[in-house]
């Protein structure tokens, strides 16, 4: 009986590891409304401004500061992989080549 609880209690163990790696991989996934907004204003494009982030920041109505410390968090959990240009090759004298 002693060897069954024993190996009741390792199941147990077990179980609530994986319970507690499931439930911080959901958080990571996780993003709060803030969040979202600041995903979908960086996906619409920032001005081309000597400060580009201010103007972002006061739509949103929070501190520059506190934009980015949320752009660096959605960058190391992944959900933000870059953040580049789009260029209209098209309209720009330079000989533009993609790789």
């Amino acid at each position: 009986m002693y060897v069954a609880v024993k190996q009741l209690t390792v199941k147990v163990k077990e179980l609530l590891i994986i319970a507690v790696n499931l439930i911080t991989n959901i958080n990571k996934l996780m993003t709060d409304k803030l969040d979202c907004q600041i995903l979908q204003e960086l996906q619409e494009g920032i001005d081309l401004k000597r400060r580009p982030f201010d103007g972002l920041a006061q739509k949103l109505q929070i501190s520059c500061a506190q934009l980015l410390q949320r752009i660096d968090k959605l960058t190391a959990e992944g959900i933000i992989r870059r953040i580049g240009g789009s260029f209209d090759s098209q309209s720009s004298s330079c000989d533009i080549r993609w790789i």
